[in-house]
């Protein structure tokens, strides 16, 4: 059976920067932040394509050779985080590699970065919109809000700096 991953599209806001892609997934409140492989193995997968066409069109843009395995690699942790539409099992001809043996197995070319999917939970407008002086922290001065916490009163930011409503 030839299994063509498709990634999943609703509810995720995403924004593709020089050597990354950062994912927000709105119904979870996480933001994934996938390196260049991971990206471009989450970009093709349209549906339409097979693992091995992945592996092709990746090897191509990254202008490397790139072993089969890196892509299901990516697809295990694309499907870990809930970024897969639906979930694509491992041809029995697929063998398992870890990342380290992957990483092993790669230390000597140095030619690519494996897959790697970084994952921060967002706090909820909520809890953002919440947040003081108090529950955030309180400068060594006890006069003073903490780096990071909103700029409000009656303490001003410890820094005197306050940018996009935070204290930097």
């Amino acid at each position: 059976m030839t299994h063509t991953p498709t990634t999943r599209r609703d509810g995720l806001i995403v924004r593709e920067l020089e050597d990354e892609t950062l994912v927000y997934d709105l119904q979870r409140d996480e933001v994934h932040c996938l390196n260049r492989t991971a990206a471009l193995v989450w970009k093709h997968c349209d549906g339409r394509l097979t693992v091995a066409e992945i592996t092709k069109r990746v090897e191509d843009e990254l202008q490397v050779t790139l072993d089969e395995q890196v892509v299901w690699l990516a697809l295990a942790q694309l499907r870990g985080k809930r970024l897969l539409a639906e979930r694509i099992p491992r041809a029995r001809s697929a063998p398992r590699i870890s990342r380290r043996e992957m990483a092993h197995r790669l230390a000597q070319a140095m030619v690519i970065a494996l897959p790697l999917i970084t994952t921060i939970v967002a706090p909820t407008p909520s809890y953002a919109g919440s947040l003081n002086c108090s529950t955030c922290g309180i400068g060594p001065t006890a006069e003073c809000c903490m780096t990071g916490c909103p700029c409000q009163v009656p303490a001003p930011c410890c820094s005197g700096i306050c940018s996009s409503g935070s204290c930097t």
